[in-house]
């Protein structure tokens, strides 16, 4: 799920970001590299590169629930491929790249 505001701040901040990129959210939620964040109960990032365009990189950030039942998308935007060696460092993988 991603709220209005999520979106509007999206815009503000990461014009890069268009509708074809979102078309991806779900594909990148279920098959990305999942990592729980120790920055926080129930925080992630999940690294995600789009097989269709090879070289494009994007990280979603989110939250879930207290109960798990349900996830919040909090950022998506573009990253460089250093970025995942980064979130490795930070957290522990939940699910590798699929």
């Amino acid at each position: 799920m991603i709220s209005k505001e999520t979106v509007i701040k999206q815009a503000e901040h990461h014009p890069d970001i268009k509708a074809e990129h979102y078309e991806m959210l779900p594909d990148a939620v279920t098959r990305g590299l999942l990592v729980h964040e120790h920055t926080g109960p129930g925080r992630f990032t999940i690294c995600y590169e789009n097989m269709t365009a090879p070289g494009k990189r994007f990280k979603v950030t989110g939250k879930c629930t207290k109960d798990g039942k349900e996830i919040y998308v909090t950022g998506f935007h573009r990253v460089k491929k250093r970025y995942t060696r980064s979130v490795l460092r930070r957290g522990t993988v939940l699910r590798w790249h699929q």
